[in-house]
């Protein structure tokens, strides 16, 4: 923060008033957040169908008391005019991992993955 960078909308005295308002509100004013649960594609799947992202929730609970993620497309998810179904970690985590565990074992050369256009 810069201090008197511009003109002050809200002064100072009341700004501070807001800030113990604030404070005295916080419920436990020693924790830290911690997600409940950790979603390990998050942010990174989009929709085959419509390119959209796709939105992370949970799963039900396992036999295990695993509860995996599940990823459903998000324009699906706010106005269903999208066809895509949902994925699981318990598909997704699988097929990420053999897709890794080939690439270490079949390495090919770059310019064999990309050949040139002439």
């Amino acid at each position: 923060m810069v201090e008197n960078h511009h003109p002050a909308i809200v002064s100072p005295e009341r700004q501070a008033a807001v800030g113990v308002i604030l404070e005295s509100k916080r419920y436990n004013k020693n924790a830290t957040y911690q997600r409940k649960n950790v979603h390990v594609f998050a942010g990174l799947l989009t929709c085959g169908c419509c390119g959209a992202t796709m939105a992370a929730t949970t799963d039900k609970v396992r036999a295990d008391g695993w509860r995996p993620s599940m990823y459903i497309c998000s324009r699906r998810r706010k106005s269903e005019d999208c066809t895509n179904k949902y994925v699981s970690d318990v598909t997704l985590g699988p097929f990420v991992l053999n897709f890794f565990a080939n690439l270490i074992k079949h390495p090919t050369p770059s310019a064999e993955r990309h050949p040139s256009k002439h």
